[in-house]
C-alpha cells in the first residue's frame, strides 16, 4: 500500500511515456529535416502559405464557393449546377469545410462586391465574388499538399534513374517553379491533383505495382476526365507485357491485380456519385463545351468547331494513336517490359495528344504534362530548359487573360493591402486597349500563345518519342527500374 507521499504507479509511468511519445516525435522529425529535399521543400511551403490567403483566380474560387456552400447546407455539390466536373474535388473539400462550418459561418467565406460587376463584363475573366483569406487557406490546402506529394513522386522517380543530387534537382523544378504555385496556391485550381494520381500510376506502372497503377488511375478520372483516354493503353501494356512469374502465382495475372485496383477505387467512387444531380451536371457541360487555349482546335475554321471533328473524331484519333503508342512501348523493351523512364516517356506523349486534341486547353493543364517534362528534362544536357519554356509559356497565358492584378482581389477586397478600384481601373484599362472582339490585339496575342504551347507540346513529344526509339533500337542502355 503506498503512503501519502508516495506516487502511485500510473503517475510514475505517466512521464516515462510521455518521455518516449515526444523521443519518437522528435526522431521522426529529425528524420524528416534530414530528407535531401526538406529545405527546398520548406522553402516552397513558405511562398505558398504567404501567397494562398490573399490571392485567387475569381473565375475558379467563385465556383469551389458556391459548390462549398451546397455541400455545407446538406446539399450535392451538383444542386445548383455550378460544379460540372467528377466529384474528385468536391469529395476532398467536403470534410475540411463541414469541419469548419461548424465554427465559421457560411457567409463568412466569401463576400459579392457589387464594383466587380462593371468589371466582370467587360472583361469575361472576372467574377465578382472574392473568398475570404480562411476560405481561399482551406480550399488551397489540399492543393499544397498535391504539389508536395507530386514533387516526392518525381525526387524517387528521378533518383531510381539518376542520383540523388539530380532528384533535388527535379524536385526544385517542380516544387518552386512559378507555374505550378500559381495554379494551385495563388488561383485555387485543383488540375494538380488529377496530375499527382496520373503521375502515380505511371511510377506504379514502371514499378510493375499493378494494383495501385488501376487505382491511381481511378481516383485521377475521379478529379478530370482525361485520364480515362490512357486506359486503354494501360490494358496494352499490361496484357503483352512478358511473363516472368512463376506458374500459378498471383503475380502471374497482372491484369487482374490491375483490375481488381481499377474496380476497387472507381467502385468506390461510384457508390458515392450524386447520379440524380450529378449526371445532370455532367452532360450539361459536355453539351455546351468551350474552346481555345493550347489546343489544335483553336486553329480550325469556327464552323469545324461544334461539330462531330471535335465531338469525335479527334478523340477517337487520340484514343487509337495512345494506344498504338503503347504497343510501341511494350515492344521497345520486348526482353522485359517497360520500365519507369519508359512509362514517364509513354505519358508524357500520351498526356500531349490528350491536351493537344481537346477543345479546350486551358494554362493550368499545362501541370498534367509538367511532371514527365521535368522527370525526363533533368536526365539530358539542357532539358530544364523545356521545362522553363513550357512554365513560361503558362505564366505569361495566365496574365494575358485579365492582367497581373487580378490574382490579387482577396488581398484588396479582405485585408485593404491595395485598392479593389486600381485592380478594377487596371482590368478595364487592359481590355480597353487589347479589346475582346476576334480581330483584336488579345486574340491575336492568344493565338500566337496557344500556338508557342503546341510548339512546345511538339517539342516535348519528339523528345520523349526519341527516347523510346533509342530504346527500341538498342542504342541506349537500359535505365534501372
Amino acid at each position: 500500500m503506498n503512503g501519502p507521499g508516495d506516487a502511485s504507479p500510473t503517475s510514475q509511468g505517466l512521464p516515462d511515456r510521455l518521455r518516449r511519445v515526444g523521443g519518437r516525435a522528435w526522431g521522426i522529425v529529425r528524420r524528416t529535416w534530414a530528407h535531401p529535399v526538406a529545405r527546398l521543400a520548406v522553402l516552397g511551403l513558405v511562398v505558398r502559405l504567404l501567397l494562398a490567403p490573399f490571392t485567387s483566380w475569381t473565375g475558379d474560387m467563385a465556383f469551389t464557393y458556391w459548390t462549398v456552400l451546397d455541400m455545407v447546407a446538406g446539399r450535392s455539390p451538383y444542386a445548383s449546377m455550378n460544379y460540372a466536373y467528377p466529384p474528385g474535388w468536391a469529395y476532398t473539400l467536403a470534410a475540411p469545410f463541414l469541419t469548419l462550418a461548424r465554427f465559421v459561418p457560411p457567409e463568412a467565406f466569401g463576400r459579392f462586391v457589387p464594383s466587380l460587376v462593371p468589371v466582370g463584363v467587360a472583361a469575361n475573366m472576372v467574377i465578382p465574388v472574392v473568398t475570404s483569406p480562411l476560405f481561399n487557406v482551406v480550399a488551397k490546402a489540399p492543393l499544397i499538399v498535391g504539389d508536395l506529394a507530386a514533387g516526392l513522386v518525381i525526387f524517387e522517380v528521378v533518383r531510381g534513374i539518376r542520383d540523388v543530387r539530380t532528384a533535388k534537382r527535379a524536385f526544385a523544378l517542380w516544387f518552386l517553379n512559378p507555374l505550378v504555385i500559381l495554379v494551385g496556391s495563388v488561383n485555387g485550381q485543383f488540375d494538380v491533383l488529377a496530375s499527382l494520381f496520373l503521375l502515380a500510376g505511371a511510377y506504379f506502372l514502371g514499378r510493375r505495382s499493378y494494383a495501385y497503377a488501376g487505382a491511381s488511375l481511378a481516383v485521377s478520372v475521379a478529379y478530370k476526365v482525361f485520364a480515362a483516354y490512357l486506359l486503354p493503353a494501360y490494358v496494352v501494356l499490361i496484357v503483352f507485357r512478358p511473363r516472368r512469374e512463376p506458374a500459378g502465382s498471383w503475380r502471374e495475372w497482372p491484369e487482374l491485380r490491375f483490375a481488381a485496383g481499377l474496380g476497387a477505387a472507381a467502385a468506390a467512387l461510384l457508390a458515392l456519385f450524386p447520379w440524380d444531380t450529378g449526371l445532370a451536371a455532367l452532360l450539361r457541360r459536355v453539351s455546351v463545351p468551350s474552346f481555345g487555349g493550347f489546343t489544335i482546335v483553336t486553329f480550325l475554321p469556327p464552323d469545324l468547331r461544334g461539330g462531330p471533328l471535335v465531338s469525335t473524331v479527334l478523340p477517337l484519333l487520340a484514343l487509337a494513336a495512345i494506344t498504338l503508342l503503347a504497343a510501341y512501348v511494350v515492344r521497345a523493351r520486348a526482353d522485359e517490359g517497360p520500365r519507369t523512364r519508359d512509362t514517364m516517356a509513354f505519358h508524357a506523349v500520351a498526356v500531349v495528344i490528350v491536351l493537344a486534341t481537346q477543345p479546350l486547353v486551358q494554362p493550368q493543364y499545362l501541370l498534367w504534362l509538367l511532371p514527365y517534362v521535368v522527370v525526363l528534362g533533368v536526365s539530358e544536357r539542357g532539358g530544364w530548359r523545356r521545362v522553363a519554356l513550357l512554365s513560361a509559356v503558362g505564366m505569361v497565358y495566365f496574365a494575358a487573360l485579365a492582367g497581373p492584378l487580378a490574382f490579387f482581389y482577396p488581398a484588396a477586397v479582405w485585408s485593404g493591402l491595395g485598392s479593389t478600384d486600381a485592380i478594377n481601373a487596371s482590368i478595364l484599362t487592359y481590355w480597353s486597349r487589347m479589346g475582346l472582339f476576334p480581330d483584336s490585339t488579345w486574340y491575336r496575342m492568344l493565338a500566337n500563345l496557344a500556338l508557342a504551347g503546341l510548339l512546345a507540346f511538339a517539342l516535348e513529344a519528339w523528345t520523349s518519342l526519341d527516347h523510346l526509339w533509342r530504346i527500341r533500337h538498342g542504342t541506349e542502355a537500359a535505365p534501372p527500374a
